[in-house]
């Protein structure tokens, strides 16, 4: 890896469990009414303290036991809590302790783009999480930025906003600024005007009233979601740690600043044109120039396989920045939305933190069996299950993680001529994953040979 990628990994390492460590002294002085939620504090406060300790163990460099360790995964301990963490913070209303959950949870996913894609790929994707986490404070404490007393709840909302926003999301742009321009009952005009704008704000609401969630589809929305009613008599504070001071602090620190924020360094993540070696993040290098071995060939079809979501959109948005690339049409893939029953780490509406629907889905993979030179950048949602056609070459731009999803990744590759190859970065997780996944592939090849009596 890159001495600057290192570098930032352990920057960013360093500065997550600083804020874990804040946020166990934040939870020390919560105070719990009722013998459910004293409990379901204490679990939670045990738990984030043997991840603090397990995790701080990890990022001792000096210590032989973790010298083979991957760099990426020393903070997976603290990354199992985080969904605790959510959950909790969900059944007893602590909007803050949700966001810094979010913020850690963040931190993980950066520090594994930078093995994946460099800064280039790492910074950009943390400062939009950030910046989203920011303005969700902000909505939470009212909407006043500089005041030093902020309530830790959200402003409530009224149901001319309720309705409104049911207006926007169903596309009645038109309509929900009229609803928002219209004037209340109290000071509403008298006369034929009034009653023609009375009508106009009924048929809106009518409209907007058929987007809306049903009692039931919001209780199995909840259930889905993992959320638990909470019962009567138990209650908790929130912590009064703020997301927006931690990201100050990372953002300022004499130790951070100067390759975080170095301007140079944050332009260089936004370079498009002529790409050229010593500036280019070494994996998407060798991708760069395998692509282009493809530019005399009017017709082909590949596929590039990724392990993250975050991964997908970085490698899709680079070929399209990169003019050496400019002949291949690029298309993303990525798996479902999660619907499990468990809280979502995610819940904005960014692209990096929601999934593909069937349909959406089904759009890509038609653009991407039409006669072109296509390439589809995919996680493991394409490895089966779809009807992908075959291709002329695949890419594993990360190293499966099992025997299975090896074999089911080079399936891919059925024409006769089909290439695959995979791309490792030394001193990374992908080598190790990468022994792994063959030693696996060895052995189900082995006993697929004995059980045939080969």
């Amino acid at each position: 890896m890159r001495d600057i990628d290192l570098r930032i990994i352990t920057i960013l390492q360093v500065f997550a469990l600083s804020a874990a460590m804040k946020t166990d002294e934040g939870l020390w002085g919560v105070r719990a009414v009722g013998e459910i939620a004293a409990k379901a504090k204490e679990e939670l406060e045990k738990a984030l303290n043997e991840a603090i300790q397990t995790c701080a163990a990890n990022l001792d460099l000096e210590s032989a036991a973790v010298s083979n360790q991957p760099l990426v995964t020393r903070l997976d301990h603290l990354g199992q809590w985080l969904a605790r963490a959510l959950k909790f913070a969900s059944d007893y209303k602590c909007p803050n302790l949700g966001l810094v959950a979010r913020l850690l949870d963040i931190l993980r996913k950066s520090i594994e783009l930078l093995e994946d894609a460099g800064f280039e790929g790492a910074l950009p994707f943390l400062a939009r999480k950030s910046v989203m986490l920011c303005r969700e404070e902000l909505q939470l404490c009212g909407g006043f930025l500089r005041s030093q007393t902020l309530p830790p709840c959200s402003k409530p909302t009224t149901l001319r906003n309720e309705m409104s926003m049911a207006a926007l999301q169903a596309g009645s742009v038109d309509v929900a600024t009229d609803m928002a321009a219209a004037p209340s009952a109290a000071t509403a005009p008298v006369g034929s005007a009034a009653a023609a704008n009375s009508c106009s704000v009924l048929s809106s609401l009518a409209a907007a009233a058929e987007k809306l969630s049903s009692g039931r589809d919001l209780a199995t929305k909840g259930a889905d979601s993992g959320s638990t009613a909470v019962p009567p008599g138990n209650s908790c504070n929130d912590i009064p740690l703020r997301v927006s001071k931690l990201l100050k602090e990372l953002l300022t620190s004499e130790d951070s600043a100067s390759w975080i924020g170095d301007q140079k360094l944050v332009e260089h993540c936004f370079m498009s044109g002529e790409f050229q070696e010593e500036k280019t993040f070494p994996k998407f290098w060798v991708l760069l120039e395998y692509l282009q071995s493809y530019r005399d060939k009017p017709n082909f079809h590949g596929i590039i396989f990724v392990r993250t979501r975050q991964a997908v959109f970085y490698v899709t948005d680079i070929i399209r920045r990169a003019a050496q690339l400019h002949f291949v049409e690029v298309l993303e893939l990525i798996g479902h939305t999660n619907s499990t029953k468990r809280i979502s780490l995610s819940p904005d509406e960014d692209r990096h933190g929601r999934g593909m629907s069937d349909s959406q889905q089904q759009q890509v993979l038609r653009l991407f069996k039409e006669p072109g030179r296509k390439v589809l950048v995919a996680t493991s949602a394409a490895e089966e299950g779809l009807d992908v056609p075959s291709c002329e070459f695949v890419v594993r731009y990360n190293a499966a993680a099992t025997g299975i999803q090896l074999l089911q990744s080079r399936g891919r590759a059925r024409q006769r001529v089909s290439e695959f190859f995979v791309i490792l970065q030394d001193g990374t997780l992908d080598t190790s994953l990468h022994d792994k996944s063959c030693l696996e592939e060895s052995n189900m090849a082995a006993w697929n040979s004995l059980a045939c009596g080969v």
